[in-house]
């Protein structure tokens, strides 16, 4: 049982419902990609990595390794009809906020909305577009804690204490409440997982912070080179 009452349901997405998945696919990997890149000046998910994927790309395959779907929220498909993994577009799907501006906020909750369609699904996997030191591994251990943990948000820390928001598993019984945080007048993703009572999962502090400016930027491809 979830640990937030869900609300009164909003209207559906104009989204089509996601694709019949096995049984055993209870997670949907959600990349956060529907900001607006101010301090970086330029779109984050164009920008290219050592590896010669860009960022959206490489947040995609980092995802495909430990799920069989994965959704971008907050982009159109033909706003990044080549920006997709070529071996995995079959897998990807492109979803847009259904109320722009929102925040990571709106992005979660259309596509925890979205996923809700299918009994299959019983969560997002959410990271955001712009750390690409997540690992697998990472990744694997916050799936493994939700599996013993299914119906409680399951978050990333990396000092012990706080949730991480753009690096968390959120449960699909928690859409309504997600829905209604979407539209209030706070939208704190943070604010909310933190009243959700999440269990948090340790990761190691060397992992990369989020690249926001062309100098974090610059610094993570001297690194990597």
């Amino acid at each position: 049982m979830c640990l937030l009452k869900p609300k009164h349901a909003m209207s559906s997405s104009a989204n089509p419902p996601p694709e019949p998945l096995p049984p055993q696919t209870a997670l949907i990997g959600t990349v956060l990609a529907g900001g607006k890149s101010l301090r970086m000046g330029s779109d984050k998910a164009k920008l290219l990595l050592p590896s010669g994927d860009s960022f959206l790309q490489h947040a995609i395959k980092r995802l495909l390794t430990v799920c069989s779907q994965v959704v971008v929220a907050g982009r159109s498909s033909d706003q990044h009809s080549s920006e997709s993994a070529p071996d995995s577009k079959r897998c990807v799907q492109f979803i847009p906020d259904r109320f722009p501006d929102l925040g990571p906020a709106g992005g979660v909750a259309t596509t925890v909305q979205w996923a809700s369609q299918d009994p299959n699904i019983r969560g997002l996997l959410v990271i955001p577009l712009d750390m690409p030191g997540i690992a697998s591994d990472h990744l694997s251990e916050l799936i493994g804690t939700f599996s013993l943990h299914p119906d409680r948000p399951i978050a990333a820390t990396f000092d012990g204490s706080f949730a991480e928001p753009m690096l968390a598993i959120y449960p699909c019984c928690f859409s309504d409440s997600l829905q209604q945080l979407a539209t209030s007048k706070s939208r704190s993703l943070s604010r909310w997982l933190a009243n959700a009572n999440p269990i948090l999962v340790s990761l190691p502090k060397t992992v990369p912070a989020n690249l926001n400016t062309p100098e974090q930027y610059q610094q993570y491809l001297d690194s990597h080179s």
